[in-house]
């Protein structure tokens, strides 16, 4: 505008910045269906269990908990031998004759 010469080289300088992959934190899964009770009487247990869906990578926060459920079913007493064997051989018909 002036009589000078133009400018050289870029009007803009380009840096590149935050190159480093952001932090993956762990999630787990939903849990499934839980298991038939490991006894019929006396307690037993049932479990569930979930999955990791993501892992936690690059400085990212671990899953919180644990992959298993575990708990306690079928708490009511076992009937004793007597009951077991009234039912088995249906005593009441035999002492009736």
């Amino acid at each position: 505008m002036n009589g000078g010469n133009d400018c050289e080289g870029n009007s803009t300088q380009i840096n590149a910045c935050n190159e480093q992959p952001c932090p993956i934190d762990c999630e787990w899964g939903s849990y499934g269906d839980w298991t038939e009770c490991s006894e019929d009487c006396g307690g037993g247990n049932k479990t569930r269990s979930r999955s990791k869906t993501a892992l936690e990578s690059n400085g990212g926060k671990e899953c919180e908990g644990n992959a298993t459920e575990i708990v306690t079913c079928n708490e009511d007493s076992c009937p004793g031998i007597y009951v077991l064997l009234f039912q088995l051989f249906d005593m009441d018909k035999i002492t009736a004759s």
